[in-house]
């Protein structure tokens, strides 16, 4: 990733060129392991949460802190999407179950297809 990241920028930057025509407000990065303290419900119109190197099966505690934040944020109604560690993190604050892959770690992109718009991502190509 770092020569993407020195052509394109990071995750934050990456998902802020995407969602640019759909999101005119203010965009605010969190850094979980290193955030003091994590904005509620009332202070967020959405929430992305992104990739990470760590694995979610270690239970650090900065890990079980956002996944009781992704519980609260859900209750409330929060709008949030997960890519790849997100998305365990959200699975395992609805309930979901993540664990280790016995063949190892997977890593990479691969091609997806949008099968309808979506107001988040309205630039994405069908």
């Amino acid at each position: 990733m770092p020569r993407t990241r020195e052509r394109r920028g990071g995750f934050s930057e990456l998902i802020r060129e995407q969602a640019r025509s759909s999101w005119g407000g203010e965009w605010l990065d969190v850094d979980l392991p290193a955030a003091a303290r994590l904005p509620g419900p009332a202070e967020l119109a959405g929430v992305i949460v992104t990739g990470s190197a760590a694995h979610l099966t270690d239970n650090e505690p900065w890990m079980l802190q956002g996944v009781e934040w992704l519980r609260e944020l859900t209750h409330a109604g929060t709008p949030i999407l997960g890519i790849c560690f997100g998305h365990q993190m959200l699975g395992q604050a609805l309930g979901g179950r993540v664990d280790r892959n016995p063949r190892g770690r997977e890593m990479g992109s691969v091609e997806v297809r949008v099968s309808a718009p979506h107001p988040l991502l309205p630039d994405t190509r069908l």
